[in-house]
């Protein structure tokens, strides 16, 4: 069996979406999304970008959920407004071959900007 690098960038996260939104409504979810023939023995790494709006704090909160595992992947509180990449390494088994959710959340009086969300694994391929 051979190990390759994969990746897989969540559906419709290529355009920013602001938290909270203009309803008030402060977490999205993207639900289904695939990490074909992940080797669940390795870690992987999420990535995205950030974009936090102001000088106001505001606290941003990332959770993976499937049948395998329910993890906060980071929780981290921004207080300036330079736009910034961000990765975390994932612990190895949270992103399962299917049946991913991931919900960003945020809360304090502040606003921020997410996009580009990408998952980086290790497959094997037979």
């Amino acid at each position: 069996m051979t190990r390759v690098a994969r990746f897989t960038v969540l559906p419709e996260t290529d355009n920013a979406i602001t938290l909270p939104d203009a309803n008030g409504i402060n977490d999205a979810h993207f639900q289904g999304f695939l990490a074909p023939n992940i080797d669940a023995r390795s870690h992987a790494v999420l990535a995205f970008r950030v974009n936090p709006k102001g000088n106001t704090s505001v606290t941003l909160r990332v959770r993976l959920q499937n049948s395998n595992a329910n993890t906060v992947l980071l929780e981290v509180t921004y207080t300036s407004d330079p736009q910034r990449s961000w990765h975390e390494i994932i612990p190895p088994g949270a992103l399962a071959p299917d049946g991913n959710e991931l919900t960003v959340s945020v809360s304090g009086p502040g606003s921020l900007q997410v996009s580009d969300f990408v998952f980086f694994y290790q497959a094997n391929i037979p």
